[in-house]
């Protein structure tokens, strides 16, 4: 019986332009068969828990592909729409939008560095919850480390309130760029309401991308589980 632990997939960087591609969960085996002693957030899955998991990893997958069809077909209809001769407001409006989804990226990357920093943290918790029982200041390091996974969480809240701010700056700059392209007829009003809903639906997949990273992404599983369910049982 082997333990699989699933790597942690790549931050999904939401953009009227394309969706970054996805990465199925890559799975490496754990050094012994026996399950290992590990910290909360990586309890081993139950069957059920895995087949969840499993499920949510498909239908994100599923969805990134479709997602990435409909940003490709959206960029060559946006496309288009730019290349005919817009006013100065609009070129602007255009340039603003570039820079604050530039603006929008550099935050989301403080949110992954600092995901590195927590997921680091554990691999020396794991690591100080087999010596401790050994070491004379446990306690004391026990306390010295619980301060600091209590500051990268905090950490991790105001990045993700930044992130979350400067999407939606980003999100209110596309608006304002498609209203300036919009006086072209119904053909760029009809591409505003297929961005606009591209948007949401892009913002809807992270949120599950997310989901899997924080309730997938750092759980052991058995692999006769992963096979059973793959098989439909």
């Amino acid at each position: 019986m082997t333990i699989h632990l699933p790597r942690l997939c790549a931050v999904l960087i939401a953009s009227t332009l394309s969706l970054t591609a996805a990465h199925t969960m890559a799975q490496t085996p754990a050094a012994k068969p026996s399950v290992k002693k590990q910290g909360p957030a990586d309890k081993l899955q139950t069957k059920e828990e895995l087949r969840a998991c499993m499920a949510l990893r498909e239908s994100n997958n599923a969805r990134i592909a479709e997602l990435d069809k409909k940003a490709e077909a959206n960029n060559k209809e946006r496309q288009a729409l730019l290349a005919a001769p817009k006013d100065t407001g609009a070129a602007e409006a255009r340039a603003q939008v570039e820079a604050d989804l530039t603006v929008y990226k550099a935050a989301d990357a403080k949110v992954a560095d600092n995901i590195k920093l927590l997921k680091d943290w554990d691999v020396r918790k794991e690591d100080f919850d087999q010596r401790s029982k050994i070491m004379s200041n446990a306690d004391r390091a026990k306390k010295k480390m619980d301060e600091e996974r209590t500051a990268l969480l905090k950490v991790q809240k105001e990045l993700e309130a930044e992130r979350e701010a400067k999407y939606n700056i980003y999100v209110a700059a596309v608006a304002k760029a498609n209203a300036a392209a919009g006086t072209g007829g119904n053909a760029a009003a009809e591409f505003n309401k297929r961005n606009a809903e591209l948007i949401a639906e892009q913002e809807e997949l992270k949120v599950s991308r997310d989901k899997w990273l924080n309730e997938c992404g750092n759980r052991r599983f058995i692999d006769t589980d992963e096979k059973e369910i793959k098989k439909g049982k």
